[in-house]
């Protein structure tokens, strides 16, 4: 442990070491072959419909609400959230290599 002042306080204590979080494992299969595809997508009482979708730049899964001309009321994650994410897996295999 490391012993730290605290400023303006007039105490001094000791604060727990911090350690970074584990490695998340390497997913063993692709998330196609975990996903159950739906053979019909779900009606919902509002005449709406709810279907769910891989995200082909993330792998991440999609649900979403469509209306009746087949356009999307509500999607989640938002079409935004998954941009950055891409965005910031580029990013960050440009920074660090993982080859060497």
């Amino acid at each position: 442990m490391a012993v730290s002042n605290i400023p303006g306080s007039g105490r001094s204590g000791i604060a727990p070491e911090v350690k970074p979080p584990p490695p998340k494992p390497e997913p063993s299969e692709p998330v196609e072959q975990v996903v159950t595809p739906q053979p019909e997508p779900t009606k919902l009482a509002s005449g709406n419909t709810a279907r769910l979708r891989v995200d082909p730049g993330t792998e991440r899964i999609i649900a979403e609400i469509v209306n009746e001309e087949n356009e999307v009321v509500k999607q989640v994650p938002p079409e935004e959230l998954l941009e950055l994410a891409e965005t910031s897996r580029a990013i960050q295999g440009l920074l660090f290599d993982r080859s060497t």
